[in-house]
């Protein structure tokens, strides 16, 4: 009995020791796991550390390489708006300011109408239609062939200038061609050619609110080089049509649609740029009878036939071209019964400036005379009524009125 109670007892510790081990090596086994998560997320912070450096060293190199480039980029274009401006005036590219705001003109094309229009702009252009963008600034003249369809070139003319921003609300975009100075070298108006020359104004236009006054100034200097487009729609054959060189010999005479025309009066009418108060031919008047002046031209002179020539180029005080044929645009108007209102006729095509004047002499002191000669002649249009066609053309001697403004 005492020995199967000592068997019993040898047994129970025999279990219990059996059953302490068995804890120990589960116990072990959960510690071991235990080492492993913690070793595997040690490795994986670790990984994801040595990642993150990584990418910040990257993050870091990119953004160092963004900024040496932008460091770059901005020098380069500062570098680029130096030498832009070491170009401007002087004989360099075409520079203009407008209300203090300097444009580089590097870009051009050419269009036809009824006459050669050249257009700028600091933005691309395309020849083929469409316009920049409403940020950019456009600068726009026009041309007629001239005397020989030589488009006026080898001397300084004027001709009207216009300009614009789209989103800015420019005070003034129009320059007097009196106030103009353009000069063209020699071209041949076909596709791939190019229009080369130089060209100057500086205007200036007063704001006036109340007693208060304000001037905006806008300028252009410098050269330009503008390869001619291509003209799939023929205009510029048109365009292409010479004025005679000379005008006749004579008194200022010739016709328009049925009717003949004989200048007897002359004017040379003079007025004062509001803003510059610079004085400037603005345009030479000839009417069909005797005796108008500078009290009655508005009235009497205009109960017959009458023609003349205005936006003259070269007639302003800081722009004197004499003897030199200028650009201008031609009009005349007949009435067709009594107590009728003329209608102006403009030589076809919008006139396209078809007209020239040479002026001998120029003076702006009322009842002074300007002696020169005239040339007007409508474009070839045979979609052209017959009425609508003129020419026109001679030798005046012109009287002063300058009203004073």
């Amino acid at each position: 009995m005492r020995a199967d109670r000592l068997a019993l007892i040898a047994l129970l510790a025999v279990s219990v020791a059996a059953g302490g081990c068995k804890k120990k090596e589960d116990a072990s086994s959960d510690d071991g796991e235990k080492d492993k998560k913690a070793s595997k997320k040690k490795d994986k912070d670790e990984d994801g550390d040595d990642d993150g450096k990584k990418k910040k060293k990257d993050k870091d190199e990119d953004g160092d390489d963004d900024g040496k480039k932008k460091k770059k980029k901005d020098k380069d274009e500062d570098g680029d708006d130096d030498g832009k401006k070491k170009k401007s005036g002087g004989g360099g590219a075409l520079t203009g300011n407008f209300e203090g705001q300097e444009v580089q003109f590097k870009y051009g094309r050419t269009m036809g109408f009824g006459s050669l229009r050249v257009e700028f702009s600091n933005e691309k252009i395309p020849c083929k239609g469409g316009n920049p963008s409403d940020d950019a600034y456009t600068l726009s003249f026009e041309l007629s062939a001239g005397p020989d369809g030589k488009f006026f070139t080898g001397y300084p003319i004027g001709v009207p200038i216009t300009f614009n921003h789209q989103r800015i609300k420019l005070k003034s975009s129009y320059v007097r061609p009196q106030f103009v100075n353009l000069k063209l070298d020699s071209f041949d108006l076909k596709e791939g050619e190019h229009i080369k020359g130089s060209l100057n104004f500086d205007h200036k236009w007063t704001e006036t609110k109340g007693d208060d006054k304000k001037d905006w100034k806008y300028t252009a200097d410098g050269k330009f080089d503008v390869e001619i487009c291509d003209d799939p729609f023929g205009s510029y054959k048109r365009v292409k049509a010479p004025l005679a060189a000379d005008a006749p010999e004579g008194d200022v005479a010739g016709k328009f649609g049925g009717d003949s025309f004989k200048a007897k009066s002359a004017l040379a009418i003079v007025l004062k740029d509001y803003s510059t108060k610079k004085e400037y031919v603005d345009a030479i008047e000839f009417y069909s009878v005797d005796d108008i002046d500078c009290a009655n031209h508005w009235t009497e002179g205009r109960k017959a036939a009458y023609f003349y020539v205005t936006d003259i180029g070269g007639t302003g005080e800081t722009t004197k071209f004499e003897g030199t044929k200028q650009p201008a645009q031609p009009w005349y108007a007949a009435p067709k019964g009594k107590g009728t209102t003329p209608s102006l006729k403009s030589f076809g095509y919008s006139g396209g400036r078809r007209a020239w004047v040479k002026l001998d002499n120029i003076d702006y002191k009322k009842g002074a005379t300007i002696k020169g000669t005239v040339f007007a002649e409508s474009a070839p249009d045979p979609s052209a009524k017959p009425e609508d066609q003129g020419k026109i053309g001679g030798s005046f001697s012109a009287k002063v009125c300058n009203s004073g403004w």
